[in-house]
């Protein structure tokens, strides 16, 4: 039985892979812990470790492009059969922050060796409105550089400067999620005002007029000759 080496995914935005250079040969013996190749993206290049110690196998050569989760070798041997039967520890479901909530921006692993990296560059400004999957800061150790993506839509706030070497699991930043810097805030619509409502036009009274007086009843007598 052996234990597979896949590519590991680097970001959402990332689907594929390149196998840039083996460090071993098909065929030696590899220690866990020993660096066995080299992977590199259109965002970040990636070393990988052996997990277990065993004879490697190699499956995919350098300079071919793969996808995501593709088995590129194996690793054979009794320690590596008892790693891969071993059920692998599932993946921590990832938790929509609520709106107002702060997320926290951590350096990741970056392989059982590595115990710090170095904040090398940051991508956005303190105070200002990212967007989910927008990369953030490039890390670096002293075997692989990589890029971090915002986790969430808000506003960043750093913690860490550029140039500050970070231990691994360090909070680095912050986003406060759903939040928009002052100068992006939207206008507000302008209030739609309705028209004012016709009104009937009146026919206006000729001046002076006045209503016809009543007729005086006829109160003269007729003589009546006998």
């Amino acid at each position: 039985m052996s234990l597979d080496v896949k590519v590991p995914a680097a970001g959402e935005s990332i689907t594929s892979a390149n196998v840039a250079r083996w460090h071993k040969k098909s065929g030696d013996p590899v220690l866990k812990g020993d660096i066995l190749v080299t992977l590199e993206t259109d965002k970040v290049s990636n070393e990988l470790e052996a997990a277990a110690d065993g004879i490697l196998e190699i499956v995919v050569g350098e300079g071919e492009e793969v996808s995501i989760g593709t088995v590129i070798a194996r690793i054979s041997g009794e320690v590596a059969a008892a790693a891969a039967a071993a059920p692998a520890a599932p993946s921590p479901t990832p938790v929509a922050a609520p709106t107002g909530g702060i997320v926290e921006l951590t350096v990741p692993a970056a392989g059982e060796s590595i115990t710090s990296a170095n904040v090398a560059k940051w991508r956005k400004n303190d105070g200002d409105t990212v967007t989910k999957g927008e990369v953030l800061v490039t890390l670096e150790t002293d075997k692989v550089s990589n890029e971090l993506e915002a986790p969430v839509s808000g506003v960043l706030k750093i913690i860490s400067p550029e140039g500050e070497e970070v231990s691994i699991g360090a909070v680095i930043a912050t986003i406060q999620a759903g939040a928009v810097a002052a100068g992006f805030a939207p206008a507000p619509a302008a209030p739609t005002v309705a028209a004012p409502a016709q009104a009937p036009s009146a026919t206006a009274a000729p001046a002076n007029s006045q209503a016809p007086a009543p007729s005086k009843p006829d109160f003269t007598l007729s003589l009546i000759h006998i």
